[in-house]
């Protein structure tokens, strides 16, 4: 039978191996968002004073919302960057974008494979989820339409409940979003990209591998604590 010095000796082993993988991470992770932060350099000493004052974690959570973003949806996580710097200018939030879109991606899958409800929502909307060759749009292109078809919809249930069909329980947090249309979404996208606010897929994917590492380190650490 494992003693419970064993269990502590062992969490301490674990808890040094937790802690420098998180070290190692944090490294690459801070090499890297150097040298994001020295491309941006032209922007202005006002920004970069600005940006030098984000909690560090916090935007290492983001990233990882970004990595795990585009594992559900398939889509890159430059890509997905653009989107959450028009969410996030226009009230939408990173955490409702992710669940949005990916029940966007969700809904578009079941109405490919013949789910009828499904396919109502996008005969709702009056927007095609196929290319004429048969093949599945990209999502962002699907979301561009949407947002046009939202933009022009008067604020009410009846919207709100599209938007819950659609988006599933973000729809109404989508709004914001939506109600740019799909040139505004296109505008602030062009804005991420001029200003250097898109993340690397690697760099979130670096967060991503932190978040689990610190996760660990954390579950380690209680046991260790055992008296």
């Amino acid at each position: 039978m494992v003693t419970r010095a064993e269990i502590i000796l062992a969490a301490k082993d674990t808890t040094q191996a937790a802690f420098a993988a998180v070290s190692r991470n944090f490294e690459s992770l801070s090499t890297k968002a150097t040298s994001v932060g020295a491309g941006m350099a032209g922007i202005g000493a006002a920004i970069g004073g600005a940006l030098a004052l984000v909690n560090a974690k916090g935007l290492i959570d983001v990233l990882d919302g970004l990595d795990e973003m585009s594992e559900k949806t398939g889509v890159s996580v430059e890509k997905l960057s653009e989107l959450r710097y028009a969410g996030e200018t226009s009230g939408t939030s990173l955490e409702a974008l992710s669940s949005g879109f990916s029940k966007l991606s969700k809904l578009m899958g079941e109405a490919a494979g013949g789910g009828k409800e499904a396919q109502s929502v996008f005969q709702a909307l009056g927007v095609e989820f196929k290319n004429t060759d048969g093949t599945l749009r990209k999502q962002e292109d699907v979301l561009g339409d949407v947002a046009d078809k939202f933009a022009g919809y008067e604020d009410g249930a009846g919207k709100a409940a599209l938007a819950h069909k659609a988006f599933g329980k973000s729809g109404a947090d989508m709004l914001g979003l939506l109600n740019l249309g799909k040139k505004g979404i296109e505008d602030l996208r062009l804005e991420a990209q001029q200003l250097g606010a898109i993340y690397a897929g690697d760099l979130a994917n670096d967060a991503a591998t932190f978040n689990d590492n610190l996760k660990k380190l954390e579950l380690a650490s209680q046991a260790a604590s055992i008296s």
